[in-house]
C-alpha cells in the first residue's frame, strides 16, 4: 500500500491525494462494520438473556448502567465546575479591568491636582 502511495505521489500529486482519501475511506468502512457487528453482538446477548433468563446477565447489565450514569453525573459535575470558574474568572476580570479604567480616569484627575498644589506652593513660596 505504501509503495503504491509513493508511486503515485511520484506521477501525479492530485492522485496521491485521491489514494489517502481512498485509504480514509476505506478505514472509515472498516470502523463502521466493527461498530455494526458490536451492535450485532450486544441484540444477541440480549436474546440469550431474554431466552434463559440468566440472572448474572442482568445484574451485570445494570451494573454497566449504573457505572454509565455515574460518569455521566460526573462529567455533568465536572462542566458544571468548570463553567462557574469561567463565570467567576470572567466577572473578576470585569471587576479589575473596571477598576483600572477608573484609576485611568482618575489619574489625570489626581496628577492634575498635584500640579495645582506645586503651583500654589511655589507662588506663595515667592
Amino acid at each position: 500500500m505504501r509503495s503504491l502511495l509513493k508511486l503515485l505521489r511520484a506521477l501525479h500529486p492530485a492522485a496521491a491525494a485521491a489514494a489517502a482519501a481512498a485509504a480514509v475511506a476505506a478505514a472509515a468502512v472498516a470502523a463502521a462494520a466493527a461498530v455494526a457487528a458490536a451492535a450485532e453482538a450486544a441484540e444477541a446477548a440480549e436474546a440469550a438473556e431474554a431466552e434463559t433468563g440468566n440472572t448474572n446477565v442482568k445484574k451485570k447489565k445494570k451494573k454497566q448502567q449504573q457505572k454509565q450514569q455515574q460518569q455521566q453525573q460526573q462529567q455533568q459535575q465536572q462542566q458544571q465546575q468548570q463553567q462557574q470558574q469561567q463565570q467567576q474568572q470572567q466577572n473578576s476580570n470585569c471587576c479589575r479591568d473596571y477598576h483600572r479604567t477608573l484609576q485611568q480616569q482618575q489619574m489625570p484627575q489626581h496628577q492634575h491636582a498635584h500640579k495645582q498644589q506645586q503651583q500654589q506652593q511655589q507662588q506663595q513660596q515667592k
